[in-house]
């Protein structure tokens, strides 16, 4: 076997009391819990492993073995330097690099009572009594004594099997060089008894035939092998959160990243020529569970049983923000806690993936036992499912959206991705069971040939419309929001008044993009700024300006609204994910007071 993903179990054997801390005590009394899935059983978080997998790796490289091929695997890290410009390695021959190696959670094989417990105590010198706050009852999963086998997967890239082979049994003496793994190794927690890494198989190659089927148009679908943590957001000031969505950018990163394995890169890690070009242009729509519904957060009008078609114009219209002529419920709902919502399931009933599992991460400070001032952080991201489970299957639109038949460069792309993804988001996992299937029929605008007057626009995906100077004032924002819309339709669509005069939208916004702001700053070097993103389900409702406004819906429906243009900025991938090319932008039409892609519900 030649070039690809490789795959290797590692086993561990630990003998009890061990702890790997789990977020919270699971039993009243029990200040440090042992982190389990959640079927119960025990596990040594696939972060615990990496860290001593590479301390280990550090620790040969100190005496001069040769693991740093490896050990580089790991991924590298410089000292951050406030730089003068924007090349923050500029004349540094050493520069960062991402971590390329996958290691998952090692499940104990063995069920557990956690029914037993110690309690670690320090004493006062002095008066011979515990100190104060310094009492403390762990759980003990197995009792004293009892050896537990541990199982996990590590995957790596290598460029034979040879070279795999090579690495697993570096990683293998890198492992047998752990004497105790897990928190209060000191006072002989965690000892290991016996570990190993084993020989790897291969599980995907670099090599990927294009695909045979021919179109512009096809539906890629997979499932994921290990937990996701993608497109985040600060729910909190120290926990960062995973979206339930895989957007465009992410996969068009994880496909880049797999075309640079396979050899499709220059020296900087870019993809270039031909097939450069056909990824950039390709569009690849958000990943979703769930094809063709509309965010939560629009919730149907209530109509009368006599009432096809509301006697108003004003469509979905926002809660304190505008008033429905008829004195009906107001159409657009922020959330799924509203009381006007009498049916349909909630979320956590009909979404699988509506659970995140959270990890905790910290760092004590020796003196007091304490967590390090800024370093308690929390991930909530999609578990994997366990086995026997039944895994979520992903699916996302891939589109060539020119006219005529795709040059050959679309096809080798579509093969690489029907070969399978290897690191999607922060936690990277990889694809498994992935299908391409040509899209059945092209979606149009709904009733496009009676949408002659106004239409209700609902974004099923965030989209870039505005700079962060629009949300000074309401009448900023408005008039910012209608000129994109003047100016992405070349003057034939603007943004509907109401009797009042005011415009017809609903509009919520976030501020994205943090760090690719600072480190790429899109809106020149000398000027910091946000991007502001329209959360998906804002609504707008456009009324014509021109004869044949609508000849362009259809376009719009089917690969989004354009990306905005603005005087003096340039966006393009490389500095802004945020694009139509990566599914931002996707819209539902129709005419306004009715709801888009839905069956109405009859008070």
């Amino acid at each position: 076997m030649s070039a690809g993903y490789y795959k290797s179990d590692l086993r561990i054997r630990l003998e009890s009391p061990f702890l790997s801390a789990g977020l919270e005590a699971k039993a009243f009394g029990v200040d440090a819990a042992q982190l389990r899935d959640r079927s119960g059983y025990p596990v040594l978080p696939a972060g615990l492993l990496r860290g001593v997998l590479r301390h280990a790796l550090e620790d040969l490289l100190a005496r001069n073995i040769d693991v740093k091929d490896v050990l580089d695997l790991f991924g590298r890290e410089l000292p951050h330097k406030e730089p003068e410009d924007d090349k923050r390695n500029e004349g540094v021959e050493e520069k960062e690099r991402p971590g390329r190696i996958r290691i998952s959670d090692a499940r104990a094989c063995q069920p557990s009572s956690g029914k037993e417990r110690a309690t670690r105590i320090a004493i006062e010198p002095e008066t011979g009594a515990v100190k104060e706050g310094a009492l403390l009852v762990v759980e003990l999963s197995y009792p004293v004594g009892k050896e537990v086998d541990f199982k996990a997967e590590v995957r790596f890239p290598a460029a034979s099997q040879a070279e795999a082979k090579q690495i697993a049994v570096t990683l293998d003496k890198a492992l047998k060089q752990v004497v105790a793994v897990g928190a209060y190794k000191t006072v002989g927690f965690g000892r290991v008894v016996e570990c190993a890494v084993l020989a790897p198989q291969q599980e995907k190659p670099f090599a990927a035939k294009p695909e045979p089927k021919k179109g512009s148009s096809f539906v890629y679908s997979f499932q994921l092998d290990g937990p996701l943590l993608v497109d985040t957001h600060y729910a909190e000031q120290n926990v960062l959160q995973s979206s339930t969505r895989i957007s465009g950018a992410v996969l068009k990163g994880a496909l880049a990243r797999r075309l640079a394995d396979s050899g499709a890169a220059n020296e900087e890690g870019f993809v270039t020529g031909l097939l450069g070009e056909a990824l950039k242009k390709t569009i690849i729509s958000f990943a979703d569970v769930f094809q063709g519904a509309l965010p939560l957060s629009i919730v149907q009008r209530y109509l009368d049983k006599d009432t096809a078609v509301p006697d108003d114009a004003t469509g979905y219209i926002a809660d304190d923000l505008w008033k429905a002529s008829s004195g009906k419920a107001a159409a657009f709902r922020s959330d799924w806690k509203d009381e006007d919502w009498k049916k349909g399931a909630a979320p956590s009933e009909a979404d699988p993936l509506s659970e995140l599992e959270t990890r905790t991460r910290l760092s004590i400070e020796p003196t007091t036992g304490a967590a390090k001032p800024s370093a308690l952080f929390s991930h909530q991201f999609l578990r994997t499912p366990l086995k026997g489970e039944a895994a979520p299957i992903w699916k996302a639109l891939i589109k060539w959206p020119e006219p005529g038949e795709p040059p050959d460069e679309f096809y080798k792309l579509l093969g690489h991705l029907k070969a399978g993804l290897w690191s999607i988001g922060r936690l990277k996992a990889g694809t498994c069971c992935e299908r391409l299937e040509l899209e059945e029929g092209v979606p149009q605008a709904a009733n496009q040939a009676e949408l002659t007057g106004k239409i209700a626009l609902i974004l099923t995906t965030p989209h870039l419309m505005v700079r962060v100077g629009a949300l000074d004032d309401e009448e900023t924002f408005g008039a910012a929001i209608d000129d994109y819309f003047k100016t992405a339709s070349d003057g034939a669509w603007q943004i509907a008044r109401g009797a009042d005069g005011e415009r017809q939208l609903f509009a919520q916004q976030e501020l994205r993009g943090d760090l690719q702001a600072a480190r790429f700053r899109p809106f020149g070097r000398d000027r910091l700024e946000p991007f502001v993103l329209m959360k998906a389900g804002s609504v707008f409702v456009l009324e014509p300006v021109q004869a044949n406004a609508a000849d362009m819906l259809s376009e719009w429906e089917r690969y989004g609204l354009p990306d905005p243009q603005w005087e003096g900025v340039r966006l393009e991938a490389a500095t802004c994910p945020f694009l139509r090319g990566n599914g931002y932008g996707a819209i539902r039409i129709g005419a306004p007071g009715t709801l888009v892609g839905a069956e109405e519900v009859a008070r």
